[in-house]
């Protein structure tokens, strides 16, 4: 239940609109539903994207969604990750890289890492997002893929077991 507020959340935050940028509607009494609090994210997103432009829902397709400014919506970098830290983000703690962490078979640490980036990244809040792709918990199986080294390795229990205090890490107790 928490990871579906978190994610709702995180959408939300993705949906905002700044203040300045309030969309005004030809018809007045036109209501925008996605921007109405009270509905739910199903419906806000529904109503938000039957107003864009297909060059809008397009141009939304990029890692780098630039901003709509006729509907109030903020442009959004999807391109975040902090698998091993927010470094990406400016400055910030690097840490190793997931399948060098995960010889250390020890929970508790990946843990403490995911909970000190999680806090690193909300400090960076206000000019970045809280959106981050973390962790990969593919198996590494075939070197051929290229990126092992953000995987936890080939061990499914390890992986499962290093993956879930990762998660947990960064959601935090609150």
């Amino acid at each position: 239940m928490k990871l579906k507020k978190t994610i709702s959340a995180m959408l939300a935050a993705a949906m905002t609109v700044s203040a300045a940028a309030i969309p005004v509607f030809a018809n007045e009494e036109e209501t925008a539903v996605y921007l109405d609090t009270t509905k739910t994210f199903e419906e806000r997103a529904a109503d938000l994207v039957s107003r864009m432009t297909l060059e809008e829902k397009v141009a939304q397709l990029s890692y780098s969604a630039p901003a709509i400014d006729r509907l109030g919506v903020k442009k959004y970098n999807y391109w975040m990750e902090c698998l091993h830290g927010v470094a990406r983000q400016g400055k910030a703690t690097n840490y190793p890289a997931s399948l060098s962490l995960s010889n250390t078979w020890n929970r508790e640490l990946i843990h403490t890492i995911a909970d000190e980036t999680s806090t690193e990244a909300r400090a960076k809040n206000n000019r970045y997002n809280l959106s981050y792709y973390t962790p990969t918990i593919n198996m590494a199986r075939d070197p051929r893929w290229g990126r092992n080294e953000e995987t936890y390795g080939e061990d499914p229990y390890l992986t499962g077991q290093l993956g879930a205090a990762f998660v947990k890490g960064m959601q935090g107790d609150d």
